[in-house]
This record gives structure tokens, sequence and C-alpha cells, in this order.
């Protein structure tokens, strides 16, 4: 059996989708510390070959069709207990990026600044916090982004699977 492109990429999508998964679901718990600024920039990077793979696959439906109804093509094999999920998860995503990012963590970055640790706004010291606050609220951003970039992700997924 002939692994066709598409398909490779199809496996390295779903592959980066449980890894980032995971480490959304270890965010929950801070004192892990997995909430790194380059899990960030891997969570970032990771979303380019699901992109890419998505793209290639509706390629097809480009060409001979009008631009309007390339995604009702393009979703039509596709489950509806899939779009459904995909939309809730989607929903989720939005809903955690601006919670945790301005409800819990207030707007405020947390940073060590000589030793101690901070949650700064625009380079400006708000208030000093503890070292576990400080990890509690760099997962609430590592969960914020995540939650960014899994939305922009998991649309990409459903064409690849489909």
């Amino acid at each position: 059996m002939k692994i066709t492109t598409i398909k490779k990429f199809l496996y390295l999508a779903i592959l980066l989708m449980a890894i980032t998964a995971f480490f959304h679901v270890l965010s929950y718990f801070p004192s892990l510390r997995t909430s790194s600024s380059l899990m960030i920039f891997l969570t970032v990077v990771s979303v380019f070959p699901t992109f890419a793979a998505a793209i290639k696959s509706i390629k097809k439906y480009t060409a001979k069709s009008d631009p309007r109804k390339i995604w009702s093509k393009a979703l039509k094999g596709t489950p509806a207990v899939l779009k459904r999920m995909t939309w809730f998860v989607i929903a989720y995503c939005f809903f955690n990026f601006f919670y945790s990012l301005f409800y819990l963590n207030g707007g405020l970055s947390p940073e060590k600044v000589d030793g101690k640790y901070v949650l700064e706004y625009q380079g400006k010291v708000v208030k000093e916090i503890t070292e576990e606050e400080y990890y509690e609220h760099k997962a609430y951003v590592f969960r914020g982004m995540q939650s960014y970039f899994n939305s922009l992700r998991l649309p990409c997924l459903v064409l690849l699977i489909n």
C-alpha cells in the first residue's frame, strides 16, 4: 500500500494535534511547569504542515468550481458529528483564549525581573508575585495561545480527514 504525501501530512497533523492537546491538558496543572516559551513556539510552527496539507487537499476543488462553493464541496463527505465537534472545539478554543489571557491574567504578562517574579503590562511592573503564581500565570498564557492555534489547526485537520 502506497502512502501518499497528503496522507503523510494527515498523519503528521494528527500527531501534532495530539501532542498539543496533551500539553494543553498539562497546562491545567501549572506545578508541572510544562508551559515554556519553547512549547508556544512549537505549537505555532506545528500549524504550518497542517495548513499546507489542507491547502493542497482542496486544490482539486478550486480549479473546476465556483469559489463560493469550495467549502461545501470539500466538506461534502464529512460526518455531521465531526462537523459539530469541530464547532464545539473552536468555540471552546476562542472562549479559553479570551478567558485565559484577559480574565485570569488580567491582560498582564508573567516575567522574571532581577530575580523576582512579577506581572507586567507593556514592560511596566504591575505587581510582584510568588514563584507558584508565576508558573500559574505562565500556564494561563500558554493555554490561551495554544487554544488560538488549535482553533486554526482543527478545520484544516477536518479537511484532511475528509
